[in-house]
């Protein structure tokens, strides 16, 4: 099976070779492939983790099914109705929509409310004079208190798409194009070696559901009217689709790791001559001049549209770090739920050793399933002398800034710590051959983030006693820290925000 790395790059060639035959494949009016290539990335790579959330059966009867369905589909209805007349009147010049997601507020404020630290720094900051607040749950759950209350639930308006996705949309046209797309693709992987078998019915339900928002959204956009629209990974989708066919200009920010071939923003230079088909924003703001780079690297984007922004997750906890490492013996594993086998080998082998000097602190990842928190919460009761347990929604950088350093395998908590000032470790997989660095390997980036293999535990266990006991060698890395740190991430976030907010609206 090819790994992360070969499918983006898979997908990436292939934008190369089967131009001609992509470029004119088109619903909506949109590039066809384009809207189909990062929800296929996210499938090929998906390790099967089990369900995070346990689904209840139903012992209501046959009639109280019917009732209960047809009482939901009336008061989505409503909700969508009543929504579409309050945007109607709230519709105002200069007004901002912000699509939230709750799973990307990870931890609480100090006064017990929720932070999306994607779109509410645009409200905390006063950037915005009039905004519409719409979020979207994680799995059902609505994170709250939240510190920007939804005047919009997205997943009720997901009622209304889902049964014009079911009775309404054009699957006689998307089930032709995903087949046409899918003999493309598995022709261009076997021709190049790989074992991949796209499957056509799969493309065909992201084209029904692109087809769906799309045309539910323009409705609804098309009375709010906003002048702008904020969210995060939306290239590709109907939501965006239905903005810019309305003209209202989008600011998508990044997220996380954007590597060279990463199929939400990367694109071979070929489909530069179709950016006006494809799904795409005005403007990615990016963490820093690192990322900056990465897409400007192949000539696809212009460097208008890649504004520096920062991170507020970095910018708010930036004053917490002094410049100066900490003398405690704290090694913070933040984990990677595509990663559990992996962590679980590292943490048994290092649990094992005898007196290693160092406290592993186990920080789960949000999206971490049940499952897997129940297995690393009875290691860490079991192992409690050397392991302290960190749940989900616990504040990380409060975390970071304890931790001697952090040691992980690809995620960008491990570019976060650097740009705080902490050294960190990169674990390598069969994979990932150097970690973090088969994604973003910058100038000196290797210094400050060291790699290896995650089994190899005599060599971890060194590395990790040698950064706690030395104290020379701990001040080299901090040293080295340093020298990437706003490489990565932008200073002043909150400026660079509010140029960009207030030169859009005023244009």
């Amino acid at each position: 099976m090819l790994n992360r790395n070969a499918i983006s790059q898979g997908l990436y060639d292939f934008e190369g070779v089967y131009f001609e035959d992509i470029k004119g494949k088109k619903i909506r009016g949109f590039n066809a492939w384009q809207i189909v290539k990062s929800p296929l990335f996210f499938e090929l790579i998906r390790v099967d983790t089990g369900s995070a959330v346990t689904k209840r059966r139903s012992s209501a009867g046959i009639a109280r099914k019917v009732f209960l369905k047809l009482y939901s589909i009336l008061t989505n209805l409503a909700y969508s109705l009543v929504s579409w007349i309050r945007f109607s009147v709230k519709k105002s010049k200069g007004l901002v929509l912000l699509a939230a997601f709750s799973a990307d507020k990870p931890s609480r404020l100090k006064d017990g409310r929720y932070f999306n630290f994607l779109v509410d720094p645009f409200v905390s900051g006063n950037m915005l004079d009039r905004y519409v607040y719409a979020e979207e749950s994680f799995n059902g759950d609505f994170k709250e208190p939240s510190f920007v209350p939804a005047d919009f639930r997205i997943d009720r308006f997901n009622f209304i798409i889902d049964l014009y996705q079911r009775f309404f949309c054009r699957k006689k046209d998307t089930v032709r194009l995903a087949e046409e797309i899918a003999g493309m693709l598995n022709e261009h992987f076997k021709r190049s070696g790989g074992d991949l078998k796209i499957n056509a019915a799969s493309l065909a339900g992201t084209l029904q559901r692109f087809d769906a928002e799309y045309t539910c959204w323009k409705i609804l956009l098309g009375s709010l009217r906003p002048a702008l629209i904020i969210s995060s990974e939306k290239p590709g989708t109907g939501f965006m689709a239905a903005a810019l066919s309305l003209g209202i200009p989008f600011i998508d920010l990044q997220h996380g790791l954007i590597d060279r071939c990463y199929p939400q923003y990367i694109y071979h230079p070929v489909m530069r001559s179709l950016k006006g088909e494809l799904v795409i924003p005005a403007y990615v703001g990016v963490f820093g001049r690192m990322h900056q780079d990465i897409l400007l690297s192949n000539g696809f984007w212009d460097s208008k549209e890649v504004p520096i922004l920062g991170s507020s997750k970095v910018e708010m906890n930036r004053s917490a770090f002094a410049g100066t490492g900490t003398a405690g013996n704290l090694i913070l594993l933040p984990t990677q739920w595509t990663c559990f086998e992996e962590t679980k080998a590292v943490l048994n082998a290092l649990t094992r050793m005898d007196a290693p000097g160092f406290k592993i602190v186990l920080k789960l990842h949000p999206l971490e399933p049940d499952a897997y928190v129940e297995y690393y919460r009875n290691l860490a009761l079991e192992k409690k002398d050397m392991i302290a347990f960190a749940d989900r929604d616990v504040n990380i950088y409060e975390l970071i800034l304890q931790a001697r350093l952090v040691v992980g395998f690809d995620s960008t908590v491990l570019l976060e710590a650097v740009s705080l000032g902490r050294p960190c470790i990169t674990l390598t997989t069969p994979n990932a051959p150097k970690g973090i660095l088969s994604l973003v390997d910058a100038e000196g980036l290797s210094d400050a983030i060291r790699a290896v293999a995650y089994d190899d535990p005599g060599s971890l266990s060194e590395l990790l006693s040698t950064a706690v006991t030395d104290e020379n060698y701990y001040q080299e890395c901090l040293r080295k820290t340093a020298e990437v740190s706003d490489y990565l991430y932008s200073k002043e976030y909150y400026h660079n925000c509010g140029n960009l907010i207030s030169g859009i609206l005023n244009n």
